[in-house]
This record gives C-alpha cells, structure tokens and sequence, in this order.
C-alpha cells in the first residue's frame, strides 16, 4: 500500500520575515514548505521538489526569468 504524501508548496519571496510567517502557516496546516529568496533558488528548488503549488512574489527585485 503506498503512503499518502503530504502536499508540498514553494514560497518565493525576497524578504525574509514573509517567507517565515508563510513557513509557520503552512507548515501548522500540514503542508510540506520550501522556501526560496529569489527566482534563481526557486528554480533549483522546483528542478528536485517539484511542489505542487508556488506562492510567489510578483515585485522582487530583479523579476522572475527561467
């Protein structure tokens, strides 16, 4: 029988302090987080996680280019 895995969310934004109330929130909500500062790490992050949903900030700098 195959284990139920929980649903995983990546979070990309570059302040800090958002990325860890996101963290908390989700984590608390049973979800599996990865966080990610900018869109480079983000990418990384999907290329071996592939989450099943990004929460992504829209304003960082240097916008988002993949």
């Amino acid at each position: 029988m195959r284990k139920a895995t929980r649903a995983a969310v990546l979070v990309v934004d570059d302040d800090a302090s958002v990325r860890s109330s996101h963290d908390r929130s989700f984590r608390r909500a049973g979800y599996d987080v990865h966080l990610a500062d900018s869109s480079d790490s983000a990418f990384q992050v999907i290329d071996v996680s592939c989450p099943d949903i990004v929460l992504l900030d829209v304003m960082m700098p240097g916008g988002v280019e993949g």
